[in-house]
């Protein structure tokens, strides 16, 4: 709404600015006409006030009491970050799929109190050995889990619980949350796992010959396992009976029957057979370990009788004559033959045949055994055992009689 007195102010003033005394060009006259309009306006303003009922002053403290009121009826704007008591739900990690629990059997020539806890970290590729109880200290590397070298937030207590059980504790922070895990046998290595030229890295990529055949039948002791150490061009073939020890000395494996002085030598022994691995396991430094031995692959022995022998020729009821290989021999029963190198050789003395048990001679062996009837006609009958002696096929080839010889022919016409 328009106050009505600007209005009246306003038209006084048009009034005395139309009126024919008002010059612009006469400078005398415009300090009077302005302060001529300027008292009137003030008059007319008091007027008003005193006709409303309130003084200047009045007017001016209702707007101060107005911009109070407004001031107290603004809200202040507030708000709470709720820092007092600050709670982080961090999640728990469920680290008994990350870890394998074993024991380390006691070294046989050492006297252990208690057995320490193996800790395995299979994709970090860590492990760690403790009493227990024990507190272990844990961090997350590259979303790794991994041992810690230092105390931090997150660590496991472990115990042992019902015989072959671990219990855990797991806390992070002020978290805690319990597990239980059986305590599995130790892993089996590979060669890579371990120091290039350590002594259990040499032993991991030995060859497992697998059991001496021909000393199975043949020999006067159960045939044990062999294992080929070392380089191909330089290997030894070492047969390990039960009770016997493989023992690292001189920088190489060596067949021992006792544990006497070697209390600080990593030592070795066949454990078992898994599937078509030998598992051998043994000591060194740092506790047990167990790896499993490959075995060696020769070619199959595929042979056909009548290749081998030929010219075969019935002397007596336990000899005959024939061709080996062209190589003209004479057998009796019981004869064991050597290929050495391409050459057969006769065994028939016990003392040489008790050498190649032994290892003093390697190569093919046939052994024959006896001269049998069959049909109309007689065989010859042995057995072939490979170069590794872990393969074994039988022999069976006819024999016809021995050609007479002229003068006997001659003499017989007579």
């Amino acid at each position: 709404m328009v106050n009505p007195l600007y209005c009246i102010v306003f038209c006084l003033v048009r009034m005395k600015m139309a009126n024919a005394s008002f010059f612009p060009f006469h400078p005398e006259k415009l300090l009077r006409q302005g302060g001529l309009v300027v008292g009137m306006g003030v008059l007319i303003v008091a007027g008003g006030l005193i006709v409303l009922g309130e003084s200047p002053a009045a007017s001016f403290g209702l707007l101060e009491n107005h911009e109070a009121s407004e001031r107290e009826n603004v809200v202040p704007l507030s708000f709470s970050l709720n820092l007092e008591d600050p709670v982080f739900a961090l999640p728990m990690p469920h680290i008994e799929k990350e870890i394998i629990f074993s024991f380390d059997p006691p070294r046989p020539d050492t006297e252990m109190s208690s057995l320490p806890l193996v800790i395995r970290l299979p994709k970090a590729r860590q492990e760690q050995r403790v009493a227990l109880p024990s507190r272990v200290n844990f961090s997350y590397v590259n979303g790794l889990l991994t041992f810690s070298g230092e105390e931090s937030l997150f660590w496991v207590e472990l115990e042992q619980v019902q015989g072959m059980q671990i219990e855990g504790k797991i806390h992070v922070d002020s978290q805690e949350r319990r597990f239980v895990s059986v305590v599995q046998e130790g892993p089996l290595r590979q060669s890579q796992e371990f120091a290039e030229g350590s002594p259990f890295r040499t032993l991991a990529e030995a060859r497992w010959w697998g059991n001496d055949l021909c000393q199975e039948k043949y020999g006067n002791k159960p045939g044990g396992e062999r294992i080929e150490i070392g380089p191909l061009t330089n290997a030894e073939l070492v047969e390990l009976d039960a009770g016997d020890w493989l023992v690292w000395k001189e920088e190489r494996w060596q067949k021992k029957r006792s544990l006497e002085d070697c209390k600080v030598l990593p030592i070795a022994r066949v454990e078992e057979k898994a599937g078509r691995a030998l598992v051998v396991g043994g000591w060194d430094q740092t506790g047990h370990i167990r790896c499993a031995l490959s075995p060696f692959q020769p070619a199959p022995l595929r042979v056909k009788a009548e290749e081998l022998f030929s010219a075969v020729r019935v002397r007596s009821e336990k000899q005959i004559s024939c061709m080996l290989e062209k190589q003209c021999l004479i057998l009796k029963v019981g004869d064991w033959v050597v290929k050495n190198g391409s050459r057969w050789k006769i065994l028939r003395k016990k003392e040489e045949k008790e050498a190649f048990l032994n290892g003093k001679w390697f190569g093919e062996l046939f052994v024959f055994d006896r001269i049998e009837m069959k049909g109309n006609g007689k065989t010859v009958q042995g057995q072939l055992f490979n170069a590794a002696r872990s393969q074994v096929v039988p022999i069976e080839v006819s024999a016809g009689a021995p050609k007479p010889l002229m003068s006997a022919r001659k003499g017989k016409n007579k």
